[in-house]
């Protein structure tokens, strides 16, 4: 295998650790609990280290929805970027493949393949025979308002295209938990209120229950940002692990916003423009057709001569959830809420590092 070359002094470490969860050898292995504790960055950076090595397409990584899947393909390896893990490599995804480049004599090769569930079986017949890790990230959904039905008979049709007759690993990533997911019920796991749960074919790794994270858990709600939204619903969905993405308590379409209701700033999100409007004693945040000035982006990709690119960790957004705490505020739609919820969710991991 090639020897790789990995910056581990910005890799943190207190941040959650895979070794001990695939030590357990299980076709299934499913990680769960708190946010930003670095579940997804670890398993990526494990299974790119590996690709890399090996020089060949060596894992595949799902989201549930196409709209999820979208998002996490633009930016999939952004963190590995920004940290200078693998400082002799360049990434890009081009279609439903992440390429890895080698600087030094520009080569180029696929290491993984991205996709969403309900569109699994475009994978029928393509064939993986390096493929040895399958994951399907941000997991769980809240009880009773499941975007995909019949989620793991998907699954098990992707690890049957993936793997065939080989031996199977699946890790499945989550944060927020109801035990009634179906995954659950399929191998009768009723309890997970503990580190580790396993059985013949599934472990679960809880990390919430595991007292090595606890130092980062206690960094992330004593940060600036964290004591600022502390107490507040998005401060439960953040710091408390508490389902918020699909909450329609702040959504309301009926509002109109006239002439004189100026915009603040705008947000390119994901290709959607998002308009910040104070009208009387509340903030609105609708999906308008172009950028009104100034409008800011995370995503280098959409910055342009009219959209100024700024990180996820620049204190604007910052003082924007802090100006959102001043007074009541609505979405024009639940896409919406959910753009900016990502947002600044992203800032918070970011401005807790």
């Amino acid at each position: 295998m090639i020897d790789v070359r990995v910056n581990w002094k910005n890799v943190k470490k207190d941040r959650y650790r895979v070794k001990e969860l695939l030590s357990y050898k299980r076709s299934i292995s499913l990680v769960v609990g708190e946010r930003r504790v670095g579940k997804t960055f670890e398993i990526l950076l494990t299974l790119i280290l590996d690709a890399l090595r090996r020089e060949q397409l060596t894992f595949t990584w799902w989201r549930l929805t196409k709209i999820e899947y979208d998002a996490c393909k633009q930016d999939f390896f952004n963190d590995m970027t920004a940290f200078n893990i693998f400082p002799d490599y360049s990434f890009k995804v081009v279609g439903n493949y992440g390429y890895a480049t080698y600087t030094k004599d520009g080569s180029s090769f696929p290491i993984c393949y991205l996709g969403y569930l309900k569109n699994h079986q475009t994978i029928k017949g393509v064939p993986f025979p390096y493929v040895r890790t399958n994951v399907v990230d941000e997991w769980f959904e809240e009880e009773g308002k499941s975007k995909i039905k019949k989620k793991v008979t998907m699954l098990h049709s992707i690890n049957y295209s993936i793997f065939e007759l080989r031996k199977i690993r699946c890790i499945l990533i989550g944060n927020a938990v109801t035990i009634d997911d179906p995954i659950f019920k399929s191998y009768d796991i009723t309890n997970i209120d503990r580190p580790f749960t396993k059985n013949r074919n599934i472990v679960v790794e809880n990390t919430d229950k595991e007292k090595k994270y606890e130092a980062f858990k206690k960094q992330a709600k004593e940060s600036s940002f964290g004591q600022l939204v502390s107490g507040t619903e998005y401060g439960d969905y953040a710091l408390n692990n508490k389902f918020l993405l699909d909450d329609y308590t702040k959504i309301n379409p009926t509002i109109k916003v006239s002439v004189k209701n100026k915009a603040i700033t705008s947000f390119s999100l994901e290709n959607h423009i998002i308009a910040l409007y104070q009208i009387d004693n509340f903030f609105y945040l609708k999906e308008v057709k172009k950028p009104i000035a100034p409008c800011i982006t995370p995503f280098t990709n959409e910055a342009n001569k009219d959209i100024i690119y700024m990180r996820s960790s620049d204190l604007t957004y910052k003082r924007l959830f802090k100006m959102l705490l001043t007074k009541p505020y609505y979405f024009d739609s639940i896409y919406s809420q959910n753009l900016i919820y990502n947002l600044l969710n992203k800032s918070l991991s970011n401005m807790a590092n």
